[in-house]
């Protein structure tokens, strides 16, 4: 049957589970031939006869749980060898025993542009030889040999136009040496993400920086520059300004431990000069403790580029008060015109429901055709009016995924989001209503506006809310009354939200379960 559809060409991305049990030398044949462009080899057991997938048209790969030793690295290359059209190879919770080997199969791809390496065993000097050719994306993740040692590799890197580095221990000195050798002037996209690097680093990072005239794309999230280190931040965000700031799309200084003032002093070099930022698009700045300080400084910023169009905002887990998100609001109705925000992420701020209301009525544009993306506003304390405002907005225009966790929303605020959802044009496909204190008519009306008749919902979850008996019931008879092949995947609740019927309800929701379809979560 699988040897019939590959001759068909109907196949295009086929995958093996670990072991590859199945596979035989004739089906192996079959695929080498075929016209598929992606495979997924995950821990084969024959990696000879796995590499013998490896067929002329194949465009991508991907090999998860695998030992690189020499044999298996010849077997690598023997195959890649004849892989003409290979551009992409992702290699991913491995390990290289063998790095000279390792590197000469790699090279054996002769088209390979995009390489991804989530691998053990790989030092500075095989990251080295591993560049060349037509490469011109390397991603290196989770590797604690790639370190201090990386100047050797920072000539080679200068082709690459994308090169993002995460979770590996390069630290100041690292960090330091790469940017020393580094010539970047064809880099798009950098990123060195939770690469144990502090303020010492500032200086390296700004000379890397305003080498970066075409950098689109740049995180450096998740690493300790400090909050009493303000001067390294504005050192950092003033580089920025003058070496990539006019090119730049997408700017992630998540979890810097920045701090107030280190946020302030990272933008104000980025605030008013003409065509800085003019380009950006994303901006994640989670994390930091900003506070309301923070917020106003980035809001100052962005409302300073006057034809910037922001898709998509992230400052949750920063401290930010209603007055911190007043500025916020503001950035959000300078945009309305543009009808381009997709996503916003606020959440675990106490920004209240009167500012959080504002936040979100200013997210609907008037004529705007298509919907957000995502709302994320768990934490915001948006009580029901809050709940309300996003009841308007899913209702004007419409979101995919809603998070509105943990915010005091009551039943008022509930049945108007349920209400919302029950229209034709609704798109959401997940709805989080976790830790609200919901009462009997608002679990009521979820469970006939959402569960039982919306036609869009993928998941919905209704984790640690208090239910009556009868709330229950409802819930558990919408479950099972859900129609037939509607789009509602998953119901996550938590068994101690039950009373007295608890365990008869949880019985209840499994029969339901099995005649609905549904994967209902109950976890213990």
């Amino acid at each position: 049957m699988l040897s019939a559809l590959l001759e068909s060409g109907e196949i295009e991305q086929l995958g093996f589970q670990k072991g590859l049990e199945n596979l035989d030398a004739t089906l192996a044949r079959a695929i080498h031939r075929s016209s598929v462009h992606t495979v997924f080899l995950s821990a084969p057991k024959d990696f000879g006869l796995a590499a013998s997938l490896i067929g002329p048209r194949l465009e991508s790969l991907w090999i998860c749980e695998e030992d690189f030793g020499a044999a298996e690295s010849k077997a690598l290359r023997q195959a890649l060898e004849q892989a003409g059209t290979l551009s992409r190879i992702e290699i991913h919770d491995c390990r290289v025993l063998s790095g000279k080997e390792f590197v000469a199969a790699i090279h054996a791809a002769e088209s390979l542009q995009d390489l991804n390496l989530r691998v053990d065993g790989l030092d500075d000097e095989t990251l080295a030889e591993l560049v060349g050719g037509k490469m011109k994306k390397l991603s290196v993740m989770y590797s604690n040999g790639f370190g201090t040692k990386c100047a050797a590799a920072a000539a080679r890197l200068s082709s690459l136009e994308s090169f993002r580095v995460i979770s590996c221990p390069l630290g100041d000195a690292g960090v330091a040496a790469l940017a020393a050798g580094f010539q970047a002037r064809w880099l798009r996209t950098l990123c060195l993400s939770d690469v144990k690097m502090g303020p010492a680093t500032a200086p390296a990072l700004a000379s890397l920086f305003r080498c970066t005239s075409r950098l689109c794309s740049l995180d450096i999230s998740d690493n300790k520059i400090g909050s009493a280190a303000s001067e390294a931040a504005k050192e950092i965000g003033d580089s920025v300004a003058k070496g990539c700031s006019k090119t730049l799309q997408e700017l992630d200084i998540s979890s810097c431990g920045l701090g107030p003032a280190g946020v302030a002093a990272f933008f104000s070099p980025l605030c008013g000069s003409i065509g800085v930022l003019k380009s950006l698009v994303t901006l994640r700045v989670d994390n930091n403790n900003a506070g309301d300080v923070g917020a106003r400084a980035v809001s100052s910023c962005l409302l300073s580029a006057p034809t910037i169009r922001m898709k998509e905002l992230s400052m949750s887990r920063n401290g930010i008060s209603a007055e911190g998100a007043k500025y916020l609001a503001a950035v959000l109705r300078s945009q309305q015109r543009n009808s381009s925000m997709m996503v916003l992420a606020l959440g675990l701020n106490n920004i209240g429901p009167e500012t959080a209301a504002a936040a979100i009525d200013a997210l609907i544009s008037p004529g705007r055709g298509h919907p957000m993306e995502m709302l994320s506003l768990p934490g915001c304390g948006l009580e029901d009016r809050g709940a309300e405002a996003v009841a308007r907005l899913i209702t004007a225009i419409g979101c995919r995924h809603i998070r509105l966790g943990d915010n005091g929303i009551h039943s008022v605020g509930a049945k108007a989001i349920a209400d919302a959802c029950d229209r034709p044009t609704t798109r959401i496909a997940l709805l989080d209503l976790r830790m609200n204190p919901i009462e009997e008519d608002g679990v009521e009306r979820i469970a006939e506006k959402i569960v039982r008749t919306n036609r869009t919902v993928e998941s919905l979850d209704l984790g640690k809310i208090a239910f009556s008996d009868k709330a229950a019931a409802v819930l558990a008879n919408a479950i099972e009354k859900r129609r037939r092949g509607g789009p509602l995947r998953e119901v996550r609740l938590e068994p101690m939200d039950f009373g007295a019927g608890g365990l008869g309800m949880m019985d209840k929701v499994a029969k339901a379960e099995q005649g609905s379809g549904i994967g209902t979560r109950l976890p213990v």
